[in-house]
C-alpha cells in the first residue's frame, strides 16, 4: 500500500503528514498496518476486543468497542500476520515473536491453549511468518516450524495431531505462506511444497488424497497468492492461472465452479482496448481485487 494515511495516534498527537505503509493485513474482524517509515511502526484498528485485542495497546475500551482510526503500538517491528482471530508480530530486535488472540488449538505457540488478551512473547525467535485459520508457520535461517490445528495434516509433521509448540518440519526451504488449511513451502531448491488439506484444487493440482501432513512438492511456477480461502492464484511466465474453490465467480476466469488445477488462466484485463499487466492480486475468502498499474483495481467475486 502506497498511502498517504492520514489521522491520529490513539493518544490524539496528529501523524507529521502523510504515512505510507509497506504491508496491510486483515483478520476477521480487524486490521494491522506496517509503516517503514523511520522505524517499523505498527498500527491496528478494528474491533479490537474480538480475540483478544482490547488490552493490546493498554486502552480502557470495552471488548466489543470498534474504532475506525489506527492506533499505534510501541516498539519496532519488521512483520506481522493474522488471519481470524489471532495474531503474529515480529520485532526488529533480534526476531522476537509476539502473539495475541485466540489461541484454542496452540496457534500462538507459547505451549498452552489460553486466549491472550495482549502482545505476550515466549522464547521462540525466528525470521519470516504466516498464519492460516487455526494456524501458524514461522521461517528460522532454513528451517519452517509450525503450531496449532493440524486436522488436515496442515502442519506438515507427520501426523494430525494438535501442537501449542513450534515443532520442526522436516527440510530446508526459503519461504512460507498459509492458506485457511494449508501450509505451503519453498524449498532450497527452487520447488513449492504443500502440505494440508488438498481437496478441490487447494494445492494447485488434483491429488489422490484430500489431505496429506508432509510436504509434497508441487508444479513449477514463478511465484504465487495465497488466498483467506482454500484457492490460490500463481504466477507463470507473466501470467496468472486460478485453482481452488470458485463458488462466487473469485478467481475471475469467466466461471463460478471448483476448479481442480492451474489449467486455468485469468483473462487479461484491458482498459480502452490496452492490456493491463496484473502487478498484485489480494484476496478475501470468497473475491478478489486485481491490482494494474497505479490506479485500475478490478474485483470479482461475492
Amino acid at each position: 500500500m502506497t498511502g498517504p494515511f492520514y489521522g491520529y495516534y490513539y493518544d490524539n498527537s496528529p501523524f507529521n503528514g502523510g504515512l505510507k505503509f509497506e504491508k496491510v493485513i486483515c483478520g476477521n474482524y480487524h486490521t494491522f498496518a506496517l509503516s517503514g517509515l523511520s522505524a517499523d511502526v505498527l498500527f491496528q484498528t478494528g474491533r479490537l476486543g474480538f480475540g483478544g485485542f482490547n488490552q493490546v495497546i493498554d486502552l480502557p475500551l470495552p471488548a466489543t468497542q470498534f474504532t475506525d482510526w489506527g492506533q499505534r503500538v510501541g516498539g519496532s517491528f519488521k512483520d506481522v500476520s493474522c488471519f481470524y482471530s489471532s495474531a503474529l508480530l515480529l520485532s526488529s530486535a533480534g526476531g522476537a515473536l509476539y502473539a495475541a488472540g485466540k489461541n484454542d488449538k496452540g496457534q500462538l505457540g507459547l505451549g498452552d491453549n489460553t486466549t491472550r488478551n495482549g502482545w505476550t512473547s515466549g522464547t521462540f525467535t525466528c525470521d519470516k511468518i504466516a498464519t492460516g485459520y487455526l494456524h501458524s508457520a514461522a521461517l528460522t535461517g532454513s528451517k519452517v516450524y509450525t503450531t496449532g490445528d493440524n486436522t488436515f495434516g496442515q502442519l506438515g509433521i507427520g501426523s494430525n495431531s494438535n501442537t501449542n509448540i513450534w515443532t520442526l518440519v522436516n527440510g530446508d526451504f526459503t519461504d512460507i505462506k498459509c492458506t485457511s488449511n494449508t501450509t505451503f513451502a519453498l524449498s532450497v531448491n527452487g520447488i513449492w511444497m504443500a502440505t494440508g488439506y488438498a481437496a478441490n484444487g487447494s494445492m494447485g493440482i488434483e491429488l489422490p488424497l484430500s489431505q496429506y501432513n508432509n510436504f509434497i512438492p508441487l508444479s513449477s511456477f514463478d511465484s504465487f497468492n495465497v488466498c483467506r480461502g482454500d484457492y490460490l492464484f500463481v504466477q507463470k511466465n507473466n501470467q496468472s492461472y486460478f485453482s481452488g474453490p470458485n463458488g462466487f465467480g473469485q478467481s475471475g476466469t469467466g466461471k463460478s465452479a471448483i476448479l481442480k488445477n492451474l489449467l486455468y488462466q485469468v483473462p487479461s484485463f484491458t482498459d480502452k482496448n490496452v492490456p493491463l499487466e496484473i502487478d498484485d492480486i489480494a484476496c478475501g475468502l470468497s473475491h478478489t481485487v486485481f491490482l494494474t498499474g497505479n490506479t485500475a483495481r478490478i474485483v470479482t467475486g461475492k
